[in-house]
């Protein structure tokens, strides 16, 4: 175990607001196109899960790399209601295969509904995991 890998794992509520799905859509992929390539360089992995303008993010990496990458989501206006779930030392990374991934809802078969309480965000999460595991191989 590497005594610096840790994840942290936060929801959002996205402040855009569109009735087109292809601009939320196209938001996504914007932001993690930016982050990819700041998530290289900083040894982060993760996923961005989003569903009914709600964010999940799994972020991995060196403490101080989270910490700063964190810090700049916080401060950032695209969303708001920003709620840490967990952050801990990790043994080793889930993502390590993704600088950031991006999970969006219409292209999943998740079945929660939404994310207003901790009951469905952690139904929420175990789906994510659920599609993870089934979509990495063994």
């Amino acid at each position: 175990m590497s005594r610096d890998l840790y994840t942290l794992i936060y929801f959002s509520e996205l402040t855009f607001k569109s009735h087109v799905p292809l601009d939320v859509t196209a938001l996504i992929y914007s932001i993690v196109e930016e982050s990819t390539q700041k998530n290289l360089i900083n040894d982060i992995t993760g996923v961005l899960y989003y569903k009914a303008g709600w964010f999940t993010q799994v972020l991995e990496g060196p403490l101080n790399k989270i910490e700063d990458t964190f810090e700049r989501i916080a401060l950032s206006s695209q969303h708001k209601n920003i709620r840490v779930i967990e952050y801990c030392r990790a043994d080793t990374r889930v993502f390590q295969d993704w600088s950031m991934k991006p999970l969006i809802d219409s292209d999943l078969d998740l079945q929660t509904s939404d994310l207003s309480s901790p009951k469905k965000l952690a139904e929420t999460l175990y789906e994510l995991r659920r599609l993870i595991d089934k979509s990495t191989p063994s």
